[in-house]
C-alpha cells in the first residue's frame, strides 16, 4: 500500500522518468482518440477534434509548468533536488490523470457532446437524458474525485520527496505554485488558440 501512496521513496530519478514519459505520451494519444485534453496543471475535460501535435503540447506545457514550479518551490526553499528527480516525480504523479481519461471514456461521449454544444444549455428538456444515464454520471464524478485526489497526493509526495520539506512555508508554496500553474497554463493555451 505504500509504494501506492508513497511511489517515490521506491522509483526515482531516470526510472521515474521514463515512467512519467511513457504516461504523458499514452495521455497524449488517449486525448487524441477520444478527444478528452488533459490542458491544464489540475483538470481534464472533453475537446473538439485536435491533432496529436496539440495532445502532445499540453504534455509538454504542463509538465513544463509544474517542473517550473518546483524549481522555483527549490530555489526558495534553498533544496539541493536533482532537476532530474523533480521532471521524473512530476511526471510519473500524472498517472492519476491518465486514469482519469480512461474512466471519462465510461461517458456517454457522442451524446454527451451534442448535449453541451448548444448555445445554451437547458437542463429542463434535456432531462431524459440526464435520468437515463445519471448512474453513469455519478460512478464516472465519484472516480474522478478519487482520481484527482490520488493526483493531488502524489504531486505532494513528488514535492517532498524531492524538496525535502513540509513544513508550513513549503506547504503554501506548494499550494500558490500549483495554483500559479494552472493559471497559467489557461493564460498560455488561450495565446495559443488566438
Amino acid at each position: 500500500m505504500n509504494k501506492l501512496f508513497k511511489p517515490f521513496e521506491y522509483i526515482a530519478g531516470t526510472r521515474a522518468l521514463l515512467i512519467g514519459l511513457a504516461i504523458a505520451a499514452l495521455s497524449a494519444i488517449i486525448g487524441h482518440l477520444t478527444n478528452i485534453r488533459f490542458d491544464g496543471v489540475l483538470d481534464l475535460h472533453f475537446g473538439n477534434p485536435k491533432p496529436i501535435s496539440v495532445h502532445l503540447l499540453d504534455q509538454v506545457l504542463v509538465l513544463g509548468l509544474l517542473t517550473g514550479a518546483f524549481v522555483l518551490a527549490k530555489v526558495i526553499l534553498k533544496s539541493n533536488a536533482r532537476l532530474l528527480d523533480i521532471v521524473g516525480t512530476i511526471s510519473m504523479a500524472r498517472l492519476p490523470m491518465l486514469a482519469a481519461g480512461v474512466v471519462m471514456l465510461l461517458l456517454p461521449n457522442e451524446e454527451l457532446r451534442a448535449l453541451m454544444d448548444k448555445d445554451q444549455f437547458d437542463l429542463q428538456s434535456n432531462m431524459a437524458f440526464i435520468e437515463e444515464h445519471l448512474a453513469v454520471f455519478i460512478i464516472v464524478g465519484l472516480a474522478l474525485l478519487l482520481l484527482m485526489v490520488y493526483y493531488f497526493q502524489l504531486l505532494w509526495q513528488a514535492y517532498k520527496t524531492c524538496l525535502n520539506r513540509t513544513d508550513g512555508k513549503a506547504v503554501a508554496l506548494f499550494i500558490g505554485l500549483l495554483l500559479a500553474a494552472e493559471i497559467l497554463s489557461k493564460i498560455i493555451l488561450m495565446l495559443l488558440a488566438s
